[in-house]
């Protein structure tokens, strides 16, 4: 968003919605052709993890484009930056940091594949060895730091700070907690000299750090005296300080954004006082359990248990597939899936995590034969290792994780953050505050609902109205997945040209339904690699997941089993233990003249954009010109409209809409589909008639066979011979005549497309005998072939309506 709330003090945009909307900069487009993934007119300068991960922290393409963020894919690139050998990892996000001259301090490099530190721990960003720490001013933000009359915020890390410009503020960040002090040439430490070029005197001054600061003492001592140094250059200094995750995860101020918060919500958070800051490890162990290692297996591995359910605002371990396992916010996503940041997944708990959680929950003991007495301890990798291979625990059974309300299969609200116990849900409201839904909603409601969502799809050129109504379709059954008791078809965004807008479309029912867009899968030709990485999706959680960049038909057999399955099984990479895992994923696929290859078609609902323009990436007269941004906004009002469509349905009984079965996807077909039947819209699934004859060659062939058939014999039972005989006496010769229509012509050409090997003169009943055995019954237009006896022990062939 470009302007803020009339409550927020002193808030103005730093740019003009004309400069930041205007595609200018080339290589950082929001035209629907840069955000859906298609080729692009230029190079762009972000691999497309790269530019999901900053997209996630609700940066916008300007701020992206001021910044002048880039991808290294070479080691040289960051050698030739400063970066030593050992920091050369690559492929690494780029960020030029900015001082108060507006000039390139120093970079700093954000690896895909991170190396550890000394304590074991990825180091996420790096920072040339030697370098000298700077203030970050965004380029936006340079000409307004010595006016005092404009609110400054300080954050710690890049990124945050563009999130937050992104949003109109005036922000510079700190390259680490301390870091907005440096060393002078003697080695004293001594503040940057970067401050005296910021108005600070009399000037609204708001630090944001993580959330973790009331976690970590030294973050918290850092942020004590930034306040004090803020405080004695007369600063009007106040902390805001960000909730965590109902999890505990970390939430920076890109998250919050990302999450859906306001600036407004930023103020009412800021207060002058500091909070009292963490105890020093070790000081509050007196409120936990204490264990006393013994060699009684069991009684330690319960009490240890015990402890790690009655950790404060848990659960954190749960149990799913006979494994525990605990929800993640920063997991490493698979090379083959580009995940957004922040997305919360459902993560196997090993050793290691284990442990460290046990030596939270609880003050362990042994003891010492030297000093006759219980000495402090760590948990003994015997009690971790029990605890982990147990089969049976007392931690609640996970079904999925969710971020946003939904309804339940009876229809009832689950609206409540955190665990809900008869359902096995998490929901992880991200900090957001959903309007409730009406207690009784009506027809009436439900139509209200659907024209308040009809904004997010305005600016989709749908090929037909049956497209809206399937878009819409696609975000009910995100959003109301766990109450569909059953599987959900795959939903495929289709185009004749790029740059039409199909993977804004589909990120912007993400949005809405997740909070985040969609996780980009580019499908591969290999069905191994395939099931490894649906067992992957099915394992983590995954709401939903997009296969882009399809240039063949789309298809293969795991995928297949995946969308008419309730759960799939295999083997994990490297692993050779078989698991079967539940598959809840809603599946979206996006292509120019996307088509299908199998048995695909039927589990697909197309969705069609039809853009009567020559080169739709430069249309300009989008009535949401900047949709993502718009949906993380009002996402919270979105989704109770969305609910309020189900839940009326649901309060009129569910009535039955008399339309067609729709075979292994009854359940969808009965709530999501009928429901929006039930108010007026056209069927969604209207787009799949011609859908199958577009994805199957033979379909189109065997239609014409079974009419042709049928027009000359009439339902009369004859054999292959006995028709190509009377195709040579009763078809006209039109070698000189063109295009003569005649239904034994039109015969020839059926049966000619059966035979394999056809010269384009004679043919072989045999081979088309072969062909026709192979769809025999297959009901086209409700006819079918059929044998009907022999004649000379040859097979008789007629077509039967059904």
């Amino acid at each position: 968003m470009e302007t803020q709330d009339a409550g927020s003090p002193g808030i103005t945009p730093l740019g003009s919605r004309k400069q930041t909307e205007k595609p200018t900069e080339e290589n950082f487009s929001q035209s629907p052709e840069s955000v859906n993934g298609d080729a692009a007119q230029t190079a762009d300068p972000l691999l497309p993890q790269h530019r999901a991960m900053l997209e996630a922290s609700s940066i916008s393409s300007a701020t992206m484009h001021a910044r002048g963020y880039w991808t290294a894919t070479t080691k040289t690139e960051l050698r030739d930056l400063g970066f030593s050998a050992a920091q050369c990892q690559v492929p690494a996000l780029v960020i030029p940091i900015f001082d108060v001259t507006g000039q390139v301090a120093l970079h700093q490099i954000r690896p895909d594949q991170p190396r550890s530190g000394r304590d074991g721990k990825p180091i996420k960003y790096e920072t040339p060895t030697g370098a000298k720490m700077a203030l970050d001013i965004p380029q936006a933000v340079r000409p307004l730091l010595g006016n005092p009359n404009r609110p400054l915020f300080i954050t710690e890390g890049v990124k945050k700070a563009d999130s937050a410009v992104s949003q109109g503020l005036c922000c510079i960040a700190l390259l680490g907690v301390w870091n907005w002090r440096g060393a002078n040439d003697e080695g004293g430490k001594t503040v940057l000299a970067a401050w005296e070029y910021i108005a600070l005197e009399d000037r609204e001054v708001y630090i944001v750090f993580d959330s973790d600061v009331m976690l970590k003492p030294a973050v918290h001592q850092a942020l004590v005296r930034l306040k004090g140094f803020l405080d004695s250059r007369k600063a009007k200094a106040r902390v805001i300080y960000l909730e965590s995750r109902l999890d505990g995860g970390k939430v920076g101020l890109d998250d919050f954004f990302a999450m859906g918060g306001v600036v407004p919500k930023l103020f009412a958070q800021a207060t002058a006082q500091l909070h009292a800051g963490p105890e020093p490890q070790g000081q509050a162990g007196e409120a936990r359990d204490t264990i006393r290692i013994t060699p009684d297996i069991t009684t330690v591995v319960n009490a240890a248990e015990r402890a790690l359910l009655r950790l404060p605002n848990g659960p954190y371990l749960f149990q799913r597939l006979q494994r525990l396992c605990f929800i993640a916010h920063d997991g490493k996503a698979p090379r083959w899936l580009v995940r957004p940041l922040g997305a919360p997944t459902i993560a196997s708990c090993d050793a290691g995590q284990l442990r460290e959680r046990m030596s939270l929950a609880a003050d362990w003991r042994k003891y010492a034969e030297r000093t006759k007495a219980w000495q402090p301890a760590l948990p003994p990798d015997w009690a971790v290792q029990t605890l982990l291979g147990r089969r049976r625990w007392e931690f609640p059974m996970l079904s999925d994780v969710i971020t946003a309300p939904t309804l339940r299969a009876d229809g009832v609200v689950i609206s409540a953050p955190g665990y809900d116990a008869d359902t096995g849900l998490f929901l992880d409201t991200q900090g957001l505050t959903f309007p409730p839904l009406p207690n009784h909603p009506s027809l009436d409601d439900a139509t209200e609902a659907i024209l308040a969502l009809g904004d997010i799809f305005v600016d989709f050129p749908f090929a037909a109205a049956h497209g809206r109504s399937a878009a819409l379709a696609a975000l009910c059954s995100l959003l109301v997945r766990p109450a569909i008791n059953g599987n959900v078809p795959l939903f495929a965004v289709r185009a004749s040209t790029r740059g039409t807008g199909k993977g804004l479309l589909i990120d912007a029912i993400a949005i809405t339904a997740t909070g985040r867009p969609a996780p980009r899968w580019a499908q591969s030709h290999d069905e191994e690699e395939d099931r490894k990485a649906l067992l992957t999706i099915g394992m983590e959680g995954d709401a939903c997941v997009h296969i882009d960049n399809i240039t063949t038909a789309l298809g293969s057999g795991p995928l297949d089993s995946a969308l008419t399955a309730a759960s799939i099984k295999g083997r994990l990479l490297g692993q050779n233990k078989a698991i079967e895992v539940p598959m809840n994923t809603v599946f979206f696929a996006s292509g120019n003249n996307l088509a299908f290859a199998g048995d695909m078609a039927r589990r697909v609902v197309p969705i069609d954009l039809e853009s009567l323009l020559e080169r739709p990436e430069n249309r300009d007269d989008f009535q949401q010109p900047r949709l993502l941004e718009w949906v993380r906004q009002e996402r919270p009002r979105l989704v109770s409209h969305a609910l309020t469509i189900l839940k009326a349905y649901f309060e009129a009984g569910c009535p039955k809409q008399g339309i067609p079965a729709y075979g292994s996807f009854e359940a969808w077909s009965d709530l999501v589909r009928s429901a929006l039947v039930w108010t007026g819209l056209p069927d969604p699934c209207e787009g799949r008639h011609t859908l199958e004859a577009e994805s199957d060659p033979g379909y189109e062939n065997l239609a014409r066979l079974l009419h042709c058939w049928q027009a000359c014999y009439q339902g009369q039972a004859v054999t292959l011979n006995h028709a190509i005989q009377d195709i040579a006496h009763r078809g006209l010769d039109t070698s000189l005549i063109v295009n003569t229509a005649n239904e034994w012509n039109d015969l020839y050409e059926a049966l000619a497309a059966l035979d394999s090997r056809h010269d384009g003169k004679r043919l072989d009943a045999r081979r088309i005998g072969f062909a026709l055995r192979a769809i025999k019954g297959r009901v086209i237009g409700k006819q079918r072939f059929v044998q009907n006896g022999t004649y000379d022990r040859a097979v008789r062939w007629r077509v039967q309506s059904v």
